[in-house]
């Protein structure tokens, strides 16, 4: 956010100098608006350009082997714009690299998922699925994988018809 920031700022005095530049070539016959309406328009600019590029830029930053599974875009009253051109804010990627079948269990697997959204750290989890059962767990912080034991019953989370990450991992092997 600081970047983003320090970068608007940077386009603010690039307009203003281009806008006094030009005021001069003129003969100083541009209208005094002509300066905070330039000013205005590079900020106003950069922050949409920042908003509709981060996840291109976001997800070139992915390293091999990273599926990107789900999207996120929609509006906000703040930028109304987006209503008409949404803005992609939110994504879900796998690491099929690192995806690794159950040692013992037929139809499972671990896989690391990543939740991305802009202006948010990174969440990071390590899930264990079961395509056949189309259920999830996500295992505690630091778990090695692959495990040998079978969580019991209780702990899986039944997912639902067309899970993004489900259905991307159990496709992959």
């Amino acid at each position: 956010m600081l970047l983003d920031f320090v970068a608007m700022l940077a386009a603010a005095f690039g307009a203003a100098g281009l806008v006094l530049i030009l005021n001069r070539l003129t003969g100083r016959r541009l209208p005094r608006w002509s300066l905070p309406a330039g000013i205005a328009a590079a900020m106003m600019g950069y922050a949409i350009w920042s908003e509709y590029s981060w996840f291109d830029r976001a997800s070139a930053g992915l390293g091999e082997g990273m599926r990107i599974v789900a999207t996120s875009s929609g509006g906000a009253p703040w930028r109304p714009w987006s209503y008409l051109f949404p803005v992609t804010d939110r994504f879900v990627a796998i690491d099929t690299g690192r995806m690794v079948p159950h040692a013992t269990a037929e139809g499972q697997r671990f896989v690391n998922a990543y939740w991305f959204a802009r202006w948010a750290p990174v969440r990071v989890a390590t899930l264990m699925l079961d395509c056949v059962g189309r259920r999830g767990i996500e295992l505690p912080p630091g778990a090695d994988f692959p495990v040998a034991a079978v969580p019991p019953e209780s702990d899986w989370k039944a997912l639902p018809p067309g899970d993004p990450i489900l259905a991307a991992a159990c496709s992959e092997v």
